[in-house]
């Protein structure tokens, strides 16, 4: 793989190997990560958002079975386990956005709340002890 630059275009490599020309990649999984050639952390907030969908989905169809206190256990497995993985790098990129409306939006279907109500308390009532949950908290607690 070749990292480059928004600006700077791919060089034509011929790498090989006992014969084997080894080919050029876009992105790459490396240790859960997904890394793509312009380090635009893209790809891999792609795969985070189909994961937590998935997250979501379960989410919400336990919800009537199950008490909060258990869902929370689940958030904390599922959803914040995946957001807060290697978040120190990709937690900066434009597209930790996307990452951030999803987590609202498995909060909010866990306490009830409506699509446009703040997420503000929310996050309050739900968070564990000293647990930061949020993207953002999140990324400024592993940063300082």
């Amino acid at each position: 793989m070749q990292f480059l630059s928004k600006t700077n275009y791919a060089i034509n490599v011929n790498i090989s190997h006992k014969t084997i020309l080894i080919s050029n990649v876009c992105h790459t999984n490396f240790l859960g990560l997904t890394l793509d050639s312009k380090l635009s952390w893209k790809p891999h907030t792609d795969h985070l958002i189909s994961k937590l969908n998935s997250a979501c989905y379960v989410i919400k169809s336990l919800k009537s079975l199950i008490p909060l206190e258990t869902l929370r256990m689940i958030y904390v497995s599922s959803v914040h386990a995946i957001i807060s993985y290697s978040i120190i790098f990709w937690g900066n990129s434009s597209y930790s956005n996307t990452i951030f409306k999803l987590q609202k939006r498995v909060i909010r279907i866990m306490m009830n709340a409506r699509n446009r109500e703040s997420c503000h308390e929310l996050f309050k009532e739900i968070e564990y002890s000293s647990l930061t949950l949020t993207v953002y908290t999140l990324l400024i607690t592993l940063c300082s």
